[in-house]
């Protein structure tokens, strides 16, 4: 975010501080991490006790303050976690018990679409899947098309962790459509960024999403006059936080493999441990390869040869499985140069050929290249 950008988001936050605190809702900042996720439980607490057909069935939010004040802080969300991260959950925990207390409104689903973003975040995979579920169950139910488009990308983010992201594809040009229809045009573009983004991870060829790309700015300069700048928030779960884990991972065990500082190989089991946690409570499809690759590096860093061949095998087909041939490709190389690694070249050259193709087949043509030359390089003086 841009300095100005920033100045202006802080400025809004606290107007609408200001505003809130005229409408009788007070925000204040906790002392310490702790006292929010005591405050976190807290609502955690409540919320079991209510059912969703309870929610679906509460009484619509007639007091127009209480309705005024929802939509102060459903507005501050985006800017809050951004510029001032600490007083999310609790804007949010608000917006939430304003819901319980006194009925359901617009701003209710867009509440609990960011508090199973935020739950997911804290570990609670499962809890974050039924409020995301939940928040566009009150849409339609009462017809809140006003903000369909906007719940339906803050809680697509949190069903990549669950669901095959291939298939989130339509929920999200759903949203896109819905936010157009709406007149929502900020929620038009980010679905439509968003699901740019979801074709290069899920492995759409290149070409495809380079089409993608370009017609995605063209709508954007049609229906927008600002780039909408997106920064990784704290407190919400995001689904390039999930790519990011996998990469850092892959990163770590290649770096300490080749410094053996043992700082890299905590690291790299962190990053391990993160991915195995959403393979086991979401998404298999999405999960299942990521975790056999990082599993695999981990066991090559640490001697266990024999684990690492099965392990790379695994994460090969399972990649193929699931339809995420980028990876697949991906998992060819790294078996080659683990193979290349142990001596073993003819079993290297059958995974190295097996990346080439499967990077060819991606329309990945730069990394084709490059892959092709370091194959000569390597076995041109093979029988």
């Amino acid at each position: 975010m841009s300095g100005l950008a920033h100045t202006n988001a802080l400025l809004s936050i606290e107007h609408g501080l200001l505003l809130l605190d005229q409408l009788g809702i007070d925000i204040i900042e906790p002392p310490s991490r702790e006292e929010t996720m005591q405050q976190i439980a807290h609502t955690g607490t409540i919320l079991a006790a209510i059912s969703d057909e309870m929610m679906l069935s509460s009484r619509i939010l007639t007091d127009y303050k209480k309705e005024m004040a929802m939509k102060i802080l459903a507005k501050m969300l985006t800017n809050l976690f951004q510029c001032k991260p600490s007083l999310f959950p609790l804007v949010l925990i608000k917006l939430v018990r304003l819901t319980i207390d006194h009925g359901v409104s617009p701003m209710s689903a867009i509440g609990l679409a960011y508090y199973g973003g935020m739950i997911a975040d804290l570990g609670d995979l499962r809890g974050g899947h039924r409020f995301t579920k939940l928040s566009k169950a009150l849409v339609n139910k009462h017809q809140f098309n006003q903000i369909a488009g906007e719940v339906i990308w803050i809680t697509s983010d949190t069903l990549t962790y669950l669901e095959p992201i291939q298939g989130i594809q339509e929920y999200r040009s759903e949203g896109r459509q819905m936010a157009l229809a709406g007149g929502d045009i900020q929620s038009a573009c980010f679905n439509t960024l968003i699901m740019v983004t979801d074709q290069l991870w899920s492995g759409v060829p290149l070409t495809q999403v380079k089409e993608s790309i370009s017609s995605a700015l063209q709508e954007m300069k049609c229906n927008a006059n600002k780039y909408f700048e997106i920064t990784l928030p704290s407190w919400y779960l995001q689904a390039g936080y999930a790519v990011q884990t996998f990469f850092l991972g892959l990163v770590s065990y290649r770096i300490y493999r080749e410094t053996r500082e043992e700082l890299w190989a905590q690291r790299g089991k962190k990053l391990r441990e993160r991915i195995q946690s959403w393979n086991e409570q979401g998404s298999k499809w999405n999960f299942q390869h990521k975790l056999e690759l990082l599993e695999a590096e981990e066991a090559y860093s640490n001697g266990n040869f024999e684990r690492a061949q099965i392990l790379y095998d695994k994460a090969v087909s399972s990649a193929k499985q699931h339809k995420f041939i980028h990876e697949e490709a991906l998992a060819n190389e790294l078996a080659a140069k683990f193979h290349l690694a142990k001596g073993a070249r003819s079993i290297s050259l059958k995974y190295f050929i097996e990346a080439h193709e499967k990077f060819y087949e991606w329309n990945a043509f730069a990394k084709v290249k490059v892959l092709f030359t370091s194959i000569q390089e390597k076995f041109c003086g093979d029988p």
